[in-house]
């Protein structure tokens, strides 16, 4: 990208450097530390902010590249997962209002933070999100927009339903409900800050400017929204009374925004089980709790839930949930969840939409 962009082919050697020195120590160790795991994972953030600001230099915009940490974004020291505090605003407004005042724009790194004594933190997948969230409430911004490769927020993952809408508006409540059940777009907490302080967002695609995408607001909805989030590399826990609430702070530390308590019939968690986190997480509960791995969840939300099984609704379109019921806490708009082998999600997508999104169209010809 330096290169082609014809930007100082030295632009990145102090990050290089300082990544190659911190993976040497790490390999002479033969151990990785959450805090240098966290390290490592700043730097692609650290340097894309650089090119992106020398990109602009050279095009004429007086710009600076900022780490997230530099510019008063303080969180908690939950490395992996942490959350900003609330009390970065003042230092993130402060900062702001210098490079301005500067006439720099600043080029702010997301997903990174640092904790009160200074060690970097990431927070979390999608974490972007969350950082954009934070310095747009700490601004009281107009609006935040969050850039994606996709046109908005769909009625269904696109690529298992292709005939999926683009939801034009939804509330804060309900894109945070969708995130919480598996929807990728945004980060599960990242409307939290927005919703606070009355600021409007919106989900637009990174290629088609244009597009209004999908709006969200404190405004609750017209109507129950209808839709069918999946999620995939999932594992089903359940365990016993005695060793319930142990299990349960147990998950909650170890993945807080990927797990899912479930109620009846049958009372256990559904959690992400993606890359390390999830293999540590499978093995310290495998001892304590019956665990069942290889698993997608499939929730409908909204419309016609009570007076239809999802349980049915995915046998009669040939898939065998291991698990069904209702999300626990699921508030005022009924959520049903399954998990199933995750082989069958696309299968089990597709039937569930076509049952509760648009009853008038068939399983089999729903994609």
């Amino acid at each position: 990208l330096v290169a082609e962009l014809g930007l100082d082919s030295e632009l990145l050697d102090r990050w290089l450097a300082e990544l190659h020195l911190l993976a040497a120590q790490i390999e002479q160790r033969g151990q990785l530390l959450a805090l240098e795991r966290d390290h490592l994972l700043a730097f692609g953030e650290r340097i894309s902010a650089r090119i992106v600001a020398a990109g602009l230099r050279a095009r004429g915009l007086q710009s600076a590249a900022v780490d997230a940490f530099d510019l008063g974004l303080v969180s908690d020291s939950n490395h992996g997962h942490a959350r900003p505090l609330a009390d970065s605003a003042g230092r993130v407004q402060a900062q702001i209002a210098r490079l301005y005042g500067a006439r720099q724009l600043p080029v702010v790194t997301g997903f990174i933070a640092a904790d009160e004594s200074g060690r970097l933190t990431t927070l979390g997948r999608n974490g972007s999100d969350l950082s954009a969230a934070s310095i747009a409430a700490a601004l009281a911004a107009r609006e935040c927009v969050f850039w994606k490769t996709v046109a908005g927020i769909h009625s269904a993952d696109p690529r298992l339903v292709e005939q999926a809408p683009v939801l034009p508006e939804l509330s804060f409540d309900t894109a945070s409900t969708f995130a919480r059940l598996g929807a990728r777009v945004l980060h599960a907490e990242a409307l939290d800050p927005l919703a606070a302080r009355g600021i409007p967002a919106r989900v637009a695609h990174l290629a088609h400017p244009e597009r209004a995408g999908t709006q969200l607001s404190s405004r609750p909805s017209a109507q129950a929204i209808a839709a069918v989030i999946t999620r995939r590399q999932v594992s089903w826990i359940a365990g016993d009374l005695g060793g319930r609430d142990q299990i349960g702070l147990e998950l909650a530390r170890l993945a807080p925004e990927t797990c899912l308590e479930f109620s009846a019939p049958a009372h256990g968690w559904l959690c992400s089980a993606r890359g390390a986190a999830g293999e540590s997480l499978v093995r310290t509960l495998e001892s304590q709790a019956r665990v069942v791995t290889g698993l997608a969840s499939i929730a409908v939300h909204g419309c016609g839930l009570d007076a239809r099984s999802l349980e049915q609704v995915l046998r009669r379109g040939e898939v065998e949930s291991v698990v069904a019921g209702e999300l626990a806490g699921g508030g005022e708009v009924t959520v049903q969840i399954a998990a199933v082998p995750e082989e069958q999600v696309a299968l089990a997508a597709r039937a569930a939409y076509a049952a509760y999104c648009c009853p008038k169209v068939s399983a089999a010809s729903a994609g």
